[in-house]
This record gives C-alpha cells, sequence and structure tokens, in this order.
C-alpha cells in the first residue's frame, strides 16, 4: 500500500491500551509482540489482509484468472487464489493491483461488491473502501465481547449490548471520512 488504508482505525486506535491492541492482534493470529505504533500497523495490515481475503472469496474463477493476468502472476489454475491474495498482501498492494486491472474487471468486481460503477478512481476508492470496512468488521467480529467491551470503553462508547451491537458500535465510530452512505450501511447490516 502507498498509503495506510486503515487510517481510521489506526488513529482510534492510539487511545486504546497497548495491552488491548495486542490481544485484538492475537485472537485475529498476527504478531503482537512490539511496541504500540508497530503493534497499530500489524491491525492495520490484518485488517487488510481479512479485507482481501474475503473479497477474493467471493469473486468468480474467471475474474480471479483475468485479476492474476492484470497482476502478472502466472496463470496456472491450481492454487490461483492463493497466489492472487500472497501477491496483492506482499508484493504489489491493493493500491497498484487495482491499477493494474482493467477498467472492465474493476465494473465486475463493482457488480460482484454491489457498488455503483464509476471512474476507474472512484470504482477503485470504493472497493477500497469496501474491503477495508469489511476487514474491519471481521477483525472485531472475531474478538472477546468482553475485548469489545474494553474497546468500547477505552474510545469512550457505550460498553452495553450484545456482541453485534459492540461492533456496530464501534464500526461506526471509525470511519469519519467515509461517506454518510457506508455509515447507512454499516448501521443496516
Amino acid at each position: 500500500m502507498t498509503t495506510r488504508d486503515t487510517h481510521e482505525l489506526e488513529e482510534a486506535g492510539q487511545k486504546v491500551s497497548l495491552e488491548t491492541l495486542k490481544e485484538s492482534l492475537r485472537l485475529n493470529k498476527g504478531n503482537p509482540d512490539s511496541k504500540k505504533p508497530v503493534v497499530l500497523v500489524r491491525i492495520g495490515d490484518k485488517v487488510i489482509e481479512i479485507g482481501i481475503e474475503v473479497f477474493l472469496d467471493g469473486v468468480e474463477p474467471e475474474y480471479i484468472d483475468q485479476a492474476c493476468k492484470a497482476a502478472k502472476i502466472s496463470d496456472s489454475i491450481r492454487g490461483a487464489k492463493t497466489r492472487l491474495y500472497q501477491a496483492i498482501v506482499s508484493d504489489i498492494g491493493l493500491d497498484k493491483f487495482l491499477a493494474a486491472c482493467p477498467v472492465a474487471l474493476l465494473k465486475e468486481f463493482c457488480r460482484i461488491l454491489l457498488l455503483e460503477e464509476g471512474t476507474r478512481d472512484s470504482m477503485a476508492q470504493q472497493i477500497t473502501d469496501e474491503i477495508m470496512l469489511t476487514g474491519t468488521k471481521r477483525f472485531f467480529h472475531t474478538l472477546t465481547p468482553a475485548l469489545l467491551k474494553k474497546w468500547c470503553e477505552q474510545l469512550e462508547l457505550k460498553t452495553n449490548g450484545t456482541k453485534k451491537v459492540l461492533v456496530e458500535r464501534l464500526m461506526v465510530s471509525l470511519p469519519s471520512s467515509l461517506p454518510p452512505f457506508f455509515l447507512l450501511l454499516l448501521s443496516l447490516s
């Protein structure tokens, strides 16, 4: 990634204790052994990884093949999704991957994600936003209710409610730079 697409989460994480951040990362199978700035970056990276994995799980094989060609990944069918995931996460990054995709493929991704078509840049941004939202939501869903309550308490949010309510409360509190439409979708899911 050339920019941190998870800056809202990382910024909010500044208010969360290192202990809470480390436990959150550990539960999401990340390496929690470091100081707070590094743990926050690792949480952001984990959110991106989770979001990309969920995104690729929803893409039909024919579009995985097209995406592999766009990313210049060998076109062997076997393990194409895994290789594409590794390339996006470890090598080229989401921004460069989406920039390499033809507009027709971005339109298919928007169709799959139920997003509106638009310019190349607007479609790439919508796809990125959706990946970040999905990754963040899945990251929080992995946490225990007690840990979600710690996040809420440390972010000065209400701590009552079910796990689903706590996750939604956290989600709505984080993406301040996202359009109101995304916030409405979050509250409806």
